[in-house]
């Protein structure tokens, strides 16, 4: 019985060397780095979150045991002290545009790519031929706590918006880039499901609500640089965004939140003047009455304090001769 456990561990345990054997591991890759997120803008794409591996070795096996894999990090993206693994594929179009950045809160293998392994498949290809029913979904964040910038097809609108994404769950209106997601749902017209997802800031709201409403950097704890009207000052004011829920007052450039509320809020300002002016005119044209008024009750009774003969009307006394 021994010896039989002894070889199921020896096979074990040669099976595990033989998949990371598989694998060539750049040795000139510094261990404490990070990704850094303009490499989703390049094309790379996160292909898993392994939140139940929290060792370098486990995580280095699970990427192996994938052809599209060139990236194990390994680190605690939450900040809960708990270290991670998320996958990562560096391949774009031949290349690896997975761009690294320094950093004591992960730790980063790069796998050497081999020249036989087979180009991964375009993920808008693969969606397409299956139709067109995840363009009517919403953008979900999902339920991890990493922050990966994404796009997702907005069917209202007919156009590609950016979401962040957490890392795991979701659905299937999730692209790398805009250009991913307009080849997979370009002219997707269709009414969209009504069932959205709690997570998703109602996109129904009048721009009037959005542009008042105070910046919310939301409960994720990434840090990316966003701007928020501030309806107090009537200007765009610069703010960190934690990666997923808030509100719709964030926007990606100052000339983008000015466009989107600067002019809406202008005219409700100048609305709200003229409204005050108005009533500020009607004031004064009632009191002009009331004075007018006043002094005619004035005329009157001092008339009819006079006797009835030397009652005169003011209008037929002789004028001074100033002459």
């Amino acid at each position: 019985m021994a010896q039989v456990c002894f070889t199921a561990s020896l096979v074990g345990f040669m099976c595990c060397l033989s998949v990371l054997n598989a694998c060539k591991w750049d040795p000139d890759t510094e261990l404490e780095q990070g990704l850094d997120v303009s490499s989703f803008d390049n094309g790379a794409s996160h292909l898993a979150h392994l939140p139940e591996i929290t060792d370098a070795e486990r995580c280095q096996r699970a990427c192996c045991e994938r052809d599209d894999c060139q990236l194990a990090v390994i680190g605690t993206p939450a900040d809960d002290g708990r270290p991670e693994c998320i996958l990562v594929s560096c391949i774009k179009d031949g290349k690896d545009v997975c761009v690294l950045t320094q950093s004591t809160q992960f730790k980063v293998h790069r796998k050497i790519p081999d020249s036989a392994d087979p180009e991964p498949q375009n993920k808008a290809e693969v969606r397409s031929k299956r139709g067109t029913d995840h363009c009517h979904l919403p953008s979900v964040v999902g339920i991890c706590r990493a922050a990966f910038p994404r796009f997702y097809y907005d069917v209202t609108d007919q156009t590609c918006k950016r979401f962040i994404y957490g890392g795991c769950g979701g659905n299937d209106n999730n692209f790398n880039s805009q250009e991913e997601c307009e080849a997979s749902c370009s002219g997707v017209t269709a009414v969209p499901s009504k069932n959205k997802d709690p997570d998703v800031p109602n996109s129904s709201k009048s721009s009037e609500e959005t542009c008042a409403v105070p910046s919310d950097s939301g409960p994720c704890r990434a840090a990316f640089p966003m701007f928020y009207f501030d309806s107090s000052t009537q200007s765009c004011k610069s703010f960190i965004y934690g990666g997923c829920k808030g509100n719709l007052n964030r926007y990606n450039t100052e000339e983008e939140c000015m466009a989107a509320c600067s002019g809406k809020n202008t005219f409700f300002l100048v609305a709200t003047l003229a409204i005050i002016f108005a009533l500020l005119l009607v004031g004064l044209i009632l009191i002009a009455v009331r004075r007018n008024y006043h002094r005619s009750l004035f005329i009157f009774d001092k008339e009819e304090l006079l006797p009835a003969e030397e009652q005169v009307s003011y209008e037929k006394l002789p004028e001074e001769d100033t002459s």
